[in-house]
Order: structure tokens, then sequence, then C-alpha cells
């Protein structure tokens, strides 16, 4: 086995692990929220959501920072029911990981203080401790996670040795290379108010389970959520709260994973739940649900499908019968995403426009 294909396949191996544990998440997230059966529900739709299914088994960023994510709801949960302490700094950790595997996720956690501080204000006022909002904002355990969160990040992109190169990664991100070809132009303040992913969701499950999780939310946790004195109402209003920030800042489709993740999921398997609580027909009811797996198993299946099916290899096998000895194949996209021709000579950037050399050192490097 080649270097490259050992790297390979621990990446995939890392994909498929954060994976698992993703689901794992979930079902903590959904039994804590919404009950046992309605958090293995909730963790069988992610299971077979086709973004999902496609991220999880290739090398990349994408599931191992929605684990974290994930991980990180599952301590948010336990904060806000507990206040403890190891909770804060849960919380501040998973999600310090999670934004520095992809920097995205920054926007999945915007509004999260606002809805700790809150809390804490009415355990301190249900305390009779005297300003309880100055305390709340004041309080160690809020200290100590920013300073967890601060160290792990220094720590994860090594500011100490590289600060040349965190501050290089710092000016790229938020476009301060003005020198690098911007490939596409900054997304205008509705696109972040009405997302570019805003049709995977329906493509990604399948109708039926779309409309299983919009039913989970307009319906009986949409009562929950007007009624404050519940339970259940304050669980439904916290698993909503990441939606609307990741919404407003993020417009990557991973970031549509992650909201899919927390809330959908989670509110579609409330709406299972109920579902199948029913006594009246409860044959048919099982019939149903099974139906509606199935049809998004179907879909899920179809990423195998396409993915053997990859044009690549039509083009690798169209080279390999047409390309002789010593003849020279010109490609300007890095290798790993090109047919496979390591028995052919090849030269990068062999097209002479400036524009195919320009991408072609912005992405190689």
């Amino acid at each position: 086995m080649t270097p490259y294909a050992l790297l390979a396949l621990i990446g995939r191996l890392v994909s498929v692990a954060a994976g698992v544990g993703t689901l794992l998440a979930i079902y903590a997230c959904g039994a804590r929220a919404f009950g046992r059966r309605a958090g293995v529900l909730a963790a069988a739709m992610f299971a077979v959501v086709t973004p999902f299914v496609y991220y999880a088994k290739t090398a990349n960023l994408d599931v191992p920072y929605l684990f974290w994510f994930a991980l990180s709801m599952v301590c948010y949960l336990r904060l806000l029911d507990g206040l403890a302490l190891r909770d804060f700094i849960g919380l501040a950790a998973c999600a310090t990981l999670a934004i520095c595997t992809k920097d995205q996720a920054y926007g999945l956690y915007l509004l999260m203080p606002l809805a700790i501080v809150h809390r804490m204000w009415q355990a301190n006022r249900e305390a009779g401790e005297r300003h309880p909002l100055w305390r709340a904002l004041f309080d160690r355990r809020l200290r100590w996670a920013a300073i967890v969160a601060l160290v792990l990040f220094a720590c994860v992109h090594n500011v100490a040795f590289n600060a040349r190169g965190f501050w290089e990664h710092v000016r790229f991100i938020t476009g301060g290379k003005r020198d690098l070809p911007r490939l596409r132009a900054e997304p205008r303040w509705t696109d972040r108010a009405v997302p570019a992913d805003r049709g995977h969701h329906p493509h990604g499950l399948g109708w039926p389970m779309f409309l299983v999780s919009v039913a989970g939310i307009v319906g009986r946790t949409g009562h929950a959520v007007a009624s404050p004195g519940r339970a259940m109402a304050r669980l439904a209003r916290r698993v909503v709260l990441p939606g609307p920030s990741s919404t407003s800042c993020s417009t990557t489709t991973t970031a549509s994973c992650c909201r899919s993740a927390w809330c959908c999921r989670c509110f579609g398997g409330l709406a299972f739940d109920r579902w199948l609580a029913g006594h009246r027909g409860r044959t048919w009811r099982v019939a149903g649900a099974a139906a509606v797996f199935a049809c998004t198993v179907m879909y899920a299946t179809l990423v195998d499908v396409v993915m053997l099916r990859d044009s690549r290899y039509a083009v690798e096998q169209w080279l390999a019968s047409r390309v002789g000895p010593g003849e020279l194949i010109g490609f300007v996209f890095p290798r790993a995403v090109l047919p496979q021709a390591r028995t052919l000579q090849q030269r990068r950037d062999l097209c002479r426009c400036r524009s195919c050399r320009t991408t072609s050192r912005r992405i190689s490097s």
C-alpha cells in the first residue's frame, strides 16, 4: 500500500468513526430532550440522510467537525439542565474543536451564550441572589469555559510557534489576501438570510422524511414552544436555538447538515415517536413509518451507485486505450480529484492562458 493510499484510508476511517460518534450524540440529544425512543428515531433518520452517507465515507473535514458539533450539543443540553462546571468546560472544548476543524462552525454557536446566560440568570433569581444578571455574566464557570476555549484554540492552531501562519490563515478566510483570485463573489445579505443550500433538505432526506421533520417542528413541538410553562417547551426552544445563528452566518452545505442533525432530526424523531405511540391502527402506523424510512434508504443507497459510476473511471479507461507511450497529459487541478494515470507522463499547467495558471497555483496552494 502506497503512503498516499494509507493516508486516504486513515482519513476515511476517521470519518467513519466520527460518523458513528455523531449518531450516538444525536441519540443522546434526542433522548434527553424528548425521550429514548425519539432519540433512537432521530439517530436513525440522520443515518440515512444522503449527504451524511456520502461525507461519512470520504476523507474530509465535514463529518469530523459535525461530530464535535453534535457532541457539544450533548454538553449544551446537560449544561442547561444542571449548570455543572464540567458541562461548561465540555461545551467550550467541543465547540472550539468544531471551529478549529472547520472555520464555518463559528456560526453555530453565536446565540448559545444568550441561552446560557438566561438560564444562569433564572437559577440565580430562583436562589434569591442579589443582582442575578450581573452574577450570571461574571460567573466563574463562564470564565473557566473561556480560558479552556482560548488555550485549546491556541494549541490547535499552534499560535505560539507559528503566529505568522495563523494570521495568514485569518487573512485568507476573511478575504484579506487580495493577491489571490476571487473564485466566487461575496454572498449578499439576502443570500445569508435565505441559504443557498435550502433545496438540499428534501433531496437529501427524500420528501416523505422531509415532511415528517416539518410536521415535527410545526405540529406538536410548535405547540410546546408556545407553552413557556412546560419542560418540553424549554427543551424545544433550546433545540431550535442553534438553527437561526447558523442560517444567518453560514451558507455551506455542511452547515445545513449541522442544522439538520440538531433541529430537524430531533423534531422528526419526536414526530415519529408520537406517531408510533398511538394505539389505534398500530400496524398501519408501523408500516407507514417503515415506508418512510425505506424511501429515504433508497436515496442513501444511490450514493454508492453514483460513486461507483463516477465519470473519472470512464476517463481512465479512455486514456488507457488511446494514449500511447511517451505521450503527454496536461492538467490544472490537484491529482486527488483527477482520473488515475500513474503510468502516463503528466505535466501540470499545460494550458498557457493566464486564468488556468492562476487557478492551478491557487488550488495547489
